[in-house]
């Protein structure tokens, strides 16, 4: 099986993604993505939050299937200078797979041969779980940005929460023989 990124690169995932695919978010997706969501984690997005991003300039959102089955989805914005992802989610039962690293992989040798020098997530600051996701893959927290999530309830004061801005840095990373890998890999 191949793995077929948004830039048309066609790329041999990792052996226990060898019945996994990856295709575009359409809007007959959000529905199920959002009850992923829903299941995933204590603060998700809602349907509109989804419709609200993908609408915005430059947003691109993948689905991850298994025979045509979502159990995942990720939400990116490529700059000019780097690569912001937005959101990256799975379902429980998927999760420990590797599934998630090999997007991250992805992005890393996809996104950081041309001119964007890192990888940023930012993430609330109790999300411990996706912390340790992160740098596990070799992102470093680089500062707190304040008050960044809000919440609204009903009746109540917003609630706010820092996020922390986790950022992988291609010159971090990458030595001469890694450059030269991503050099013939970008030219393929």
């Amino acid at each position: 099986m191949t793995l077929v990124t948004d830039r048309g690169s066609i790329t041999t995932p990792t052996p226990i993604l060898d019945k996994y695919f990856i295709r575009e978010m359409g809007a007959s997706d959000i529905a199920t993505v959002a009850f992923n969501e829903l299941t995933s984690r204590e603060t998700r997005w809602q349907q509109e939050d989804f419709r609200q991003i993908l609408g915005e300039s430059g947003v691109q959102g993948r689905v991850i299937t298994l025979r045509s089955q979502i159990v995942g989805h990720y939400i990116f914005k490529p700059d000019h200078d780097s690569l912001h992802v937005l959101n990256l989610t799975l379902f429980l039962t998927f999760r420990r797979q590797r599934i998630g690293s090999t997007i991250l992989d992805c992005f890393k040798r996809d996104y950081l041969v041309d001119q964007r020098d890192s990888i940023v997530c930012l993430v609330r600051e109790t999300n411990s779980e996706a912390h340790l996701f992160l740098r596990a893959n070799g992102f470093l927290a680089k500062r707190v940005e304040r008050s960044y999530f809000v919440d609204y309830d009903l009746g109540q004061e917003p609630l706010r929460e820092d996020a922390y801005r986790f950022v992988y840095q291609r010159s971090a990373h990458c030595d001469t023989k890694s450059r030269n890998l991503w050099t013939q890999s970008s030219a393929v």
